[in-house]
């Protein structure tokens, strides 16, 4: 089944790391290190580079998709 639901994942060259969220979740998800997203860029790299990191998200949290 195709969906017309999607996550966009930007980045942006900034003076420190910092996380933007935008649309379903955007209150409930932390935009710190504790992030998904922060805790995997520190996996790979070893530290948190400088760069704005914009998630969009129009995927629903428990709605259904399998959750």
């Amino acid at each position: 089944m195709a969906l017309n639901r999607f996550m966009t994942v930007e980045a942006f060259h900034a003076d420190t790391f910092e996380i933007e969220q935008n649309g379903e979740g955007a209150g409930n998800v932390p935009v710190d290190e504790s992030n998904l997203i922060a805790i995997s860029i520190k996996k790979l790299t070893g530290t948190l580079p400088p760069v704005k990191i914009k998630v969009s998200n129009d995927i629903p949290a428990c709605g259904g998709f399998g959750v």
